[in-house]
């Protein structure tokens, strides 16, 4: 689980704790688990298609905030086309952690 920081399975437990104790996004993640489209916490959405989900845009943590809510870390992702959020001073389109999960744990 080294491509996304995460170091044992306490750690991870820990993060889905943290993530259980805002409710109100919990509600509101539970309601679109059911859709086929899904907003992401910290940015982004996945779609579920046939071929499995594909994310629109790439914001930091985003590995771990599909390992925190049981979602599938997708293999497709979408690159927005101003990479970088100047008003956050975010990079959204970190596809490294993403490469790697794919990669190394899903050998694709």
């Amino acid at each position: 689980m080294a491509s996304c920081s995460i170091s044992n399975s306490d750690e991870l437990e820990i993060l889905k704790q943290s993530s259980l104790n805002k409710s109100a996004y919990k509600d509101f993640m539970d309601l679109f688990k059911r859709e086929s489209i899904i907003p992401l916490q910290r940015g982004g959405c996945v779609v579920n298609t046939k071929i499995g989900p594909i994310q629109f845009g790439i914001p930091p943590e985003t590995v771990k905030d599909h390992m925190v809510n049981g979602f599938e870390v997708p293999t497709y992702f979408i690159l927005p086309t101003n990479r970088f959020d100047r008003k956050l001073g975010i990079n959204v389109a970190e596809f490294e952690f993403p490469a790697y999960y794919n990669f190394f744990l899903k050998q694709k």
